[in-house]
């Protein structure tokens, strides 16, 4: 294997999660009561980051083929690769 990357969601999707999650907290513990906004917090944001890494991306390179995801490509098949440098 020459190369392996997982692509992630971004740091802002993350707390995007969290502050959905505590508003899920004050809908609920305002509604039916503390423990059931703790538990709608911890089930809201324990599902929707199961969703996060399950939908995340594996990108693997060896030295046959290419895989992204499900995906694969034999190398032979590829062009001129080109690095991307800072910018």
């Amino acid at each position: 294997m020459r190369y392996r990357e997982r692509l992630t969601p971004p740091l802002s999707w993350w707390v995007l999660l969290g502050l959905f999650s505590m508003s899920m907290l004050v809908a609920f513990g305002f509604y039916l009561g503390p423990l059931w906004g703790i538990c709608a917090a911890v089930a809201t944001f324990s599902v929707m980051a199961a969703v996060f890494l399950a939908a995340s991306t594996v990108i693997v390179v060896t030295d046959s083929q290419l895989l992204v995801g499900r995906a694969n490509i034999e190398l032979p098949y590829l062009g001129e690769i080109i690095p991307l440098d800072a910018q």
